[in-house]
């Protein structure tokens, strides 16, 4: 029969020292694990914020296409006649381009180089009717000013112009004339 035989006192202290080191390393490797599961929280993190970033873009170019398809399918029209409204002195590199529809009267407008309103003023689009100027629009002061917006339908015209008045329009042109072409 096999007989047992108490450890020794320096067996239990090997024993012991063996087990805190393993019970050290194990503490450690879990900090590091934890440390680790930080690190990589912190970059999916970061990875969805560029994720919703880049889905946000995405959305704004999708909206993009849309609107300038339907601006293309407006152009098509067979109705649809294009207009160049040329800088005048006060303005010679000026530009904007109109599309007038010769079946409803329908008015659209492209700010192609048009420089800043100053401040408290605003550019008033114009349709001259019978050498007389009538308001076919106030243009936006704010936000996107690409692409091409709806003004006010004028029936008629013998041209078209674009001049710089006072913060809500005028009845009739006051400022000077900063682009205009003949329909």
């Amino acid at each position: 029969m096999i007989e047992l035989t108490p450890w020794s006192n320096r067996t239990l202290q090997y024993a012991a020292a063996i087990l805190f080191l393993l019970f050290s390393g194990s503490v450690i490797y879990i900090l590091l694990l934890r440390e680790d599961l930080n690190s990589s929280e912190h970059t999916v993190a970061a990875l969805d914020n560029k994720n919703d970033s880049l889905k946000a873009e995405l959305t704004n170019q999708y909206y993009a296409i849309v609107n300038l398809s339907e601006d293309i399918a407006l152009l098509k029209k067979p109705s649809m006649k294009s207009i160049e409204l040329k800088g005048m002195e006060v303005a010679p590199d000026a530009k904007a381009m109109v599309y007038a529809n010769t079946t409803s009267g329908e008015v659209y407008l492209e700010l192609v180089n048009l420089p800043p309103a100053p401040e408290g003023m605003q550019y008033q689009f114009w349709g001259i009717v019978d050498g007389k100027p009538v308001d076919a629009g106030m243009i936006p002061i704010d936000g996107d000013l690409s692409g091409i917006h709806p003004m006010k339908t004028v029936l008629n015209t013998t041209a078209y112009a674009i001049s710089l008045e006072p913060k809500g329009g005028s009845q009739q042109p006051t400022g000077k004339i900063y682009v205009m072409g003949n329909s």
